[in-house]
């Protein structure tokens, strides 16, 4: 792996920063499919997370363009994003949106942990990084690092429903 050149940061680095959503956890594609395929036609959870690639890059080109509002006016445009791109018709759209929504309320749809992110913060850890977490989400955020045996490695966990701001915003 190749080394930063020398000077090119200020001070060591001391601190790693996680978002939750797509980072330390990721999307239930399985659920997802299983909505689809409820209210819609069959799809693969392999086709929702093909999908969901599309939806990220919508997500990117508002937050570029300065146009990307907040959590949860993004959540339309990033579910209804996968749906159109998994040739969902029209009319199943909203039911499915609905459906995710709902299941979403119960446990967020970002509850899918690689099986390797325990052994990767432990590592880090061990490098002595100090971590923690900032996240855009819904007041849940540390609930979910605990269920999953991960929220004693994070120094400080930020909920930007509990602080009142959201990423992108400085303040956060």
């Amino acid at each position: 792996m190749k080394q930063p050149a020398a000077g090119l940061f200020a001070a060591p680095i001391s601190t790693v920063l996680f978002d939750v959503g797509n980072t330390l956890h990721h999307l239930d594609h399985a659920f997802i499919a299983g909505a689809v395929t409820r209210h819609s036609h069959p799809v693969a959870p392999r086709e929702v997370a093909v999908a969901e690639y599309a939806a990220k890059a919508g997500v990117d080109a508002m937050f570029r363009s300065r146009a990307a509002g907040t959590d949860a006016a993004r959540r339309f445009s990033y579910f209804g994003t996968i749906l159109e791109t998994l040739h969902v018709h029209a009319a199943a759209v909203e039911p499915i949106i609905e459906e995710l929504h709902a299941d979403a309320a119960r446990a967020s749809l970002w509850r899918v942990m690689d099986p390797d992110t325990p052994r990767v913060i432990e590592e880090l850890r061990r490098r002595g990084f100090t971590l923690g977490v900032v996240s855009n989400a819904d007041g849940r955020v540390a609930g979910s690092l605990a269920a999953r045996g991960i929220v004693e490695q994070f120094a400080t966990i930020v909920d930007s429903h509990l602080v009142g701001v959201e990423k992108p915003a400085a303040r956060i």
